[in-house]
């Protein structure tokens, strides 16, 4: 059982919210719980909920074909909650059960940076326990991030692909980092540097061939 997840555009509330209405509809066919039940909720209401800052959607996709659905919401103290997460059909359960799973392999680093920890760049520690947790080569893998003296850093101690980007929060920095502090990770040196995501997605795509690419493993900061 292969899935993936799709983050969510607001063009996608019509598909979310036919699913959503096939998966609940026995309940609320049962229950007749129609002011509470998400069978009865309209594609608007959804359309709303793809737009809240603290809120993120996910399509649950098996094969390319979209078998589900997961909402997100961000909560305070760095909390989570998930409302609701649904599949079309009884018997693909299990797939709701590894897109749970899947949200879950984020790695944060809770300590400040002068703790002097293992898991926060330029340690790899993070890198470590995410290839111990999913079977991963990281020497296979490839670490995309913005800044040079952390994140090129944290790939090049692992023997992982290094792409650095100059697009996001705070663009001008990811400038600085090449430029004004190239100074303090000078003895590594960026596989590529890429003006955004999609070029340092095409690059790795390009550079692996079509024989790599079903066995590589991309680990985006």
């Amino acid at each position: 059982m292969m899935i993936s997840l799709y983050k969510a555009e607001l063009k996608d509330a019509s598909k979310i919210h036919e699913i959503q209405v096939k998966s609940f509809m026995p309940l609320l066919e049962k229950y007749k719980d129609y002011e509470t039940s998400p069978a009865n909720e309209s594609v608007e209401r959804i359309a709303e909920r793809i737009n809240q800052s603290f809120t993120d959607y996910y399509i649950i996709k098996s094969s390319e074909i979209a078998v589900g659905g997961i909402r997100i919401v961000k909560k305070e103290n760095k909390l989570f909650r998930v409302s609701p997460i649904f599949v079309r059909d009884f018997e693909l359960f299990p797939y709701s059960m590894d897109a749970i799973n899947r949200l879950r392999s984020s790695y944060i680093c809770p300590h400040a940076s002068d703790a002097g920890c293992e898991c926060h760049k330029p340690k790899p520690g993070l890198l470590i326990k995410a290839a111990q947790d999913h079977q991963l080569d990281l020497t296979r893998c490839a670490v995309i991030g913005d800044v040079g003296s952390t994140d090129m850093m944290a790939a090049d101690a692992v023997g992982a692909i290094k792409v650095i980007v100059m697009t996001g929060y705070m663009t001008g920095w990811r400038k600085e980092s090449l430029e004004v502090y190239r100074h303090k990770w000078s003895n590594v040196e960026p596989d590529f540097i890429a003006p955004d995501f999609l070029e340092a997605a095409k690059w790795l795509v390009s550079k692996m061939g079509k024989r790599f690419q079903k066995t590589f493993n991309p680990l985006h900061n």
